[in-house]
């Protein structure tokens, strides 16, 4: 497979990088850390979003402000030589579609159609992050970051958020990352400290208020109506506390996607043997044997089951399982 050399984007004078709409710590990490090496090797960029609202989550915008990370909302751009999407693919729904003379995608998220990648590409499809894509381009770059504290902790905060809190690492390429950086802790716990907005404690009590606990195997199943996918590793940690409950699936549809968590404290259930269950032919799932995770494509449940609802094609693959 080949590489992207991140040298290759010096070739252009007007570039734009572009994380996907209502951005995730990841999502603004990634594309800054394109910021912040395009900027040392003497190219102006724009880093920008789009979509329909710019606003922000506090835990967001105090990233942006504590790290000094020079990201704008946009709804119209100016076509710019050289397109760079960070944690996201051109033509897909959580981006918005900006015209470009050419595009370059870094991703880790899961590839719908290969043949659609653009020629300049870098998709890593089984790392935690898109930071994590980001550090192994650097380190190809010899690209020395040791003293960038800053880029450093937006990095080590994109991987902390898109695992769960570190509950979901799994790749050794996020665990060498882990290891290397050493990102501001006072920073870092300012942010930690704001994962949950106000307006998800709502979808955290909806989520425990719905729950569906299977006597016969112990486990749960509940939905959480949330963007944020740090919200499904909170309320599967608080759903495997309780006493009547062995593992537990965790969801949340984000546009044309689910996302889901699975939990399990006993020797008979692996968690990523679950998720494996849940996702086959339909998504992508993996993890360790007690956490793990997934995603399902709406298009593929609505291909084999027609119009089923997916919480119902869920517990169906639940039951098989079991």
């Amino acid at each position: 497979m080949n590489m992207l050399e991140l040298s290759s984007l010096l070739n252009y004078d007007s570039i734009v990088i572009q994380c996907h709409d209502e951005p995730d710590a990841d999502a603004f990490a990634s594309g800054y850390a394109v910021y912040r090496w395009l900027a040392d090797h003497g190219k102006q960029a724009r880093f920008i979003y789009g979509g329909r609202s710019g606003s922000l989550k506090p835990n967001l915008q105090l990233m942006k402000d504590l790290l000094q990370i020079p990201v704008e909302y946009v709804t119209t751009l100016d076509v710019p030589a050289l397109l760079i999407m960070t944690d996201c693919q051109y033509g897909e729904r959580n981006a918005q579609r900006f015209a470009a003379s050419e595009v370059c995608v870094i991703d880790h998220h899961q590839v719908r159609d290969h043949s659609a990648l653009p020629t300049k590409q870098e998709v890593m499809e089984n790392y935690g992050s898109c930071a994590t894509v980001l550090y192994g381009m650097f380190c190809r770059e010899g690209y020395d970051i040791s003293k960038d504290t800053l880029l450093q902790t937006a990095l080590y905060y994109g991987l902390y958020m898109d695992t769960s809190q570190f509950q979901e690492l799994w790749h050794p390429a996020d665990k060498d990352m882990w290891d290397a950086l050493k990102p501001d802790e006072g920073i870092l716990n300012v942010l930690k400290n704001t994962n949950i907005a106000s307006s998800d404690l709502s979808a955290i009590g909806n989520a425990f208020s719905a729950h569906e606990i299977d006597p016969e195997h112990r486990f749960a199943v509940t939905e959480v109506k949330t963007r944020d996918r740090n919200i499904l590793g909170i309320v599967s940690d608080t759903l495997l506390q309780v006493d009547a409950i062995d593992a537990c699936v965790v969801y949340a549809q984000m546009g044309d996607i689910f996302r889901f968590s699975a939990r399990s404290c006993t020797k008979e259930i692996r968690a990523d043997e679950l998720v494996q269950a849940i996702a086959e032919g339909i998504g992508s799932a993996g993890g360790h044997i007690r956490k793990a995770a997934g995603v399902i494509f709406a298009d593929a449940v609505q291909q084999r089951y027609e119009n089923a609802a997916f919480a119902d094609v869920l517990k169906e693959r639940l039951r098989q399982y079991f």
